[in-house]
């Protein structure tokens, strides 16, 4: 399905009919924060048991206290804010704490791989990859395979004016409210009553709480640096360079012991490098948004697959470039946020 320059991906030109679950326009934001805590928490995990010589708490009383079940308790934490919380900030919350406690759980699967409890486990890697790759790749079909439904939309907008009626909707989030209405069908018998309720009590300045502003306020100054054609400029060059080192390491790693876990690393790295070449053609040619969407892409690969290899090899360098990596995915979908919604002319959020 095709959509006209400037529409956010989530809502398509013409809205297909609704089949299946309806499905959350904010899921596969919610699947990327999970995957990227969870890969940050792993990195940081190795890194602190690297430099510390491998502490392990409790070693005193005869006990070891597993970090395992530190990441059962942010599990268990994220599961009862998602069940007694409804608000967006909630959920974007316990999102954070899922992936920070999965990333502390699948992190010593190599223990309940081996009979010895072996953390060092080199084939627990490949397990991480595999839970990792297929959140993403499942996420990423049942939320981006089609735009969303005329239903899925109302129902999207009745889910953000639970934000309107606790007065913590600020202006960005309003036009957005408004925005998934007008998309939908006017056939729905829900959509034109709720733009009514929107008119209606939008009209009045919204009551935004502390955190909501301090959100706001992050999220517009960075969509404004997105503005700037030299930030744009610098952004896309920054994607290039990284992209392109991202291959040297592992093509050395395969030349110096050609083995299944260098040919993976270095397939990985290949492949982003070729989403990085057919982006790079695709922004020079004016097609920003398929081209940021590609980086994206390419960028999300590396961070999941190339990163991990690199951590084994290289600990120290491997968890600078995973939070470089994680920085520049950030700026990217700054960037893919900036040519997707700005451009078609919803309000500038305000705190």
């Amino acid at each position: 399905m095709r959509r006209e320059p400037g529409e956010p991906a989530s809502l398509g030109h013409v809205n297909p009919r609704q089949w299946g679950p309806i499905r959350d326009a904010e899921g596969a934001g919610h699947i990327e924060l999970f995957l990227v805590a969870t890969v940050v928490t792993i990195a940081v995990t190795r890194l602190y048991l690297q430099v510390t010589g491998f502490p392990q708490i409790g070693s005193a009383s005869g006990l070891h206290v597993a970090h395992v079940l530190f990441g059962g308790v942010f599990m268990l934490v994220a599961m009862v804010m998602f069940m007694l919380l409804p608000g967006r900030s909630s959920r974007w919350l316990a999102t954070l704490f899922a992936g920070i406690g999965f990333g502390l759980f699948i992190d010593e699967v190599g223990k309940f791989l081996t009979q010895d409890n072996d953390y060092f486990f080199k084939p627990a890697v490949a397990v991480m990859y595999l839970f990792l790759i297929l959140v993403y790749v499942v996420g990423a079909y049942l939320v981006r395979r089609r735009a969303l439904s005329d239903r899925e939309l109302v129902v999207n907008a009745l889910k953000m004016m639970q934000e309107l009626a606790a007065g913590n909707l600020d202006a960005y989030e309003a036009s957005e409210l408004k925005r998934m209405l007008q998309a939908a069908s006017p056939v729905e018998p829900l959509r034109d009553p709720l733009l009514g309720v929107i008119e209606e009590v939008t009209s009045e300045p919204l009551a935004v709480g502390r955190i909501n502003r301090f959100y706001a306020g992050l999220r517009r100054r960075a969509v404004g640096m997105a503005r700037s054609s030299l930030m744009q400029r610098l952004g896309v060059v920054l994607f290039q360079v990284v992209i392109v080192l991202s291959v040297f390491r592992p093509m050395q790693e395969l030349v110096d012991d050609p083995s299944g876990f260098a040919w993976v690393w270095a397939g990985a790295a290949w492949l982003v490098l070729v989403q990085g070449v057919v982006a790079t053609v695709l922004y020079y040619r004016g097609e920003h948004v398929r081209a940021l969407q590609i980086f994206a892409l390419a960028l999300t690969l590396e961070l999941l697959v190339v990163q991990f290899f690199e951590l084994l090899d290289e600990p120290w360098l491997g968890v600078l470039r995973v939070l470089v990596n994680v920085l520049l995915l950030g700026v990217c979908h700054s960037m893919l946020y900036r040519e997707e919604h700005l451009r078609s002319g919803p309000v500038t959020p305000s705190p």
